[in-house]
Parts: C-alpha cells; sequence; structure tokens
C-alpha cells in the first residue's frame, strides 16, 4: 500500500511525484505485487480541535460549510487532472479513494463529524476514532473483495 501526504508533494512537484509514482508501480507489479495507492482524506479550512477548545463552535455545528471543505476537482494525488489516477490503474495500481466517505448526504461537504465522532485532530490529520470510523469501512470494502476468490465452476 503507498500512502502518502500526496499534497505535502504537490507544492514541489513538477510531473515528478507523478512519474515516480508511476515507475514504483510498474516494477512493483513487475516484481509481483499487487500495488495499492491511497489518495489522501479531505482538508479541512480550519482546525476543528482549535475550534472546539476555544468553544467558538459545537460538535453538531462541525459540519457547516464554514468548517467543511468542499469537493472539488483535485484528483487525491498531485493536480486536478485525472489522468494520473488512469495511468496508474491501467500499470496495474488498484485505488483507494476514502473522500466519499467522508461526503454529506448531499455530497456537497467533507463531514468534520460523522455520528457523533469527531474524524479529525486539525484541519487534515484524523482523529484514532475518525479513522476507525471512516476508514476501516472503506479497506475493508477494498481489500475484502480482493481477496474472496469465488467458488470453482462446475
Amino acid at each position: 500500500v503507498l500512502i502518502a501526504s500526496w499534497r505535502g508533494y504537490e507544492s514541489n512537484s513538477t510531473g515528478s511525484l507523478e512519474s515516480a509514482l508511476l515507475a514504483t508501480v510498474k516494477r512493483l507489479v513487475a516484481a509481483g505485487s499487487q500495488p495499492w495507492v491511497f489518495l489522501d482524506v479531505p482538508s479541512h479550512p480550519l482546525d476543528v480541535s482549535l475550534l472546539l477548545r476555544r468553544r467558538r463552535t459545537t460538535l453538531p455545528d462541525l459540519n457547516q460549510s464554514r468548517f467543511c471543505a468542499k469537493p472539488d476537482s483535485w484528483n487525491g494525488i498531485s493536480g486536478t487532472d485525472p489522468a494520473i489516477l488512469d495511468q496508474l490503474t491501467k500499470a496495474g495500481a488498484r485505488i483507494i479513494d476514502p473522500r466519499p466517505a467522508f461526503l454529506n448526504e448531499s455530497q456537497d461537504l467533507y463531514r468534520n463529524v460523522i455520528d457523533g465522532v469527531i474524524l479529525y485532530r486539525d484541519d487534515q490529520h484524523l482523529t484514532k476514532r475518525g479513522a476507525e470510523k471512516v476508514l476501516l469501512p472503506v479497506l475493508e470494502k477494498s481489500f475484502l473483495s480482493s481477496l474472496v476468490t469465488p467458488p470453482p465452476a462446475k
């Protein structure tokens, strides 16, 4: 599983992140491995824990639009071009995109809180409970579907 805070590489990227990641995936596939690329979780405009500590808001209010990131064209790795995800998939990688699991019912905001669980400890890092709440189901769905082998044909 290849995972990073991809946004941290974005500012330094001149295409080198994408080409290096693609080359890594190709090498792993050539070695007989199944690479998985885990995309970034949404980053929010404000540090939610700071808002709570300073009593600037309440837990239910953390999902208001002023505190939440909105889905945009960012591809989860670097930039807004979805071509890198297609290239990685064609090279043999499986993509795990956790972002849909954070969406509200209207799918216009990424939530900070789900079922009373604070997901973030700041603007981009998940709490332990937040990771368990959102990422465990995403990982189970991704990995279990590939591990289950169909019964032999009769």
